[in-house]
């Protein structure tokens, strides 16, 4: 039998990979930016390169680590821009939260295609760090929602969602009603309108009248 490389799924691989160096260097650079000293504290997340024989299978760590303050860093990258973790119900190793401390943070940036090849990204402004032990809150709370599993591809892991409203672009709250927030675009001052209710869920507004909102 002929050995026939998976071409789809090895430009598929990089890509992902290379959206998730994109998102850890971002944060890094971030962190830098507001007076944190990061370091790699997981060798290659940061690079496009496949490392072998480095990591220790069943055991993760998070990807930067603050020599400042202490605090570690989980960045991940999204395409869409959405608070969500992959996750096992079968393998506690490979749980959303495996290896991350309630005061360990989590940071969400978004990445979009930059050109052709699977290595050409870029990540936006700003980087979201949303802290683990809430995160575990409102997952013991049932604050969240699960997706159907992946393809064999990914393992079969499902994705947990934790609802949230997410500006598409920069503006002004205008109105923050019991069940909307409302904001007007800088760009072209057309009124938006975001919903605080996802699937049943009831969001909680972190916004007030007159404040400024950037793009995500």
């Amino acid at each position: 039998m002929n050995w026939r490389p998976a071409f789809k799924s090895d430009e598929s691989f990089l890509e992902k990979a290379s959206i998730g160096a994109t998102g850890t260097r971002h944060v890094f650079n971030d962190l830098s930016q507001h007076g944190h000293r990061p370091i790699e504290l997981e060798r290659g997340s940061m690079s496009f390169k496949i490392w072998k024989g480095v990591k220790i299978k069943r055991v993760r760590v998070p990807d930067i680590l603050c020599i400042g303050c202490g605090k570690r860093v989980e960045p991940r990258a999204k395409t869409k821009l959405e608070i969500t973790m992959s996750h096992s119900m079968s393998t506690a190793e490979r749980g959303w939260d495996f290896g991350l401390g309630d005061d360990d943070y989590i940071a969400f940036v978004k990445c979009t295609k930059a050109g052709d090849r699977p290595i050409d990204w870029v990540a936006e402004d700003p980087a979201q760090y949303v802290r683990a032990g809430s995160m575990r809150n409102a997952y013991g709370s049932k604050l969240v929602f699960l997706e159907k599993p992946k393809g064999v591809t990914e393992g079969f892991e499902i994705r947990v969602m934790w609802p949230s409203a997410i500006a598409g672009q920069a503006g002004e709250i205008t109105s923050v009603g019991q069940d909307k927030i409302k904001y007007r675009k800088t760009t072209d001052e057309r009124t938006v309108t975001l919903s605080l209710s996802k699937k049943g869920l009831k969001l909680e507004p972190q916004v007030s009248i007159g404040g400024k909102v950037k793009k995500n």
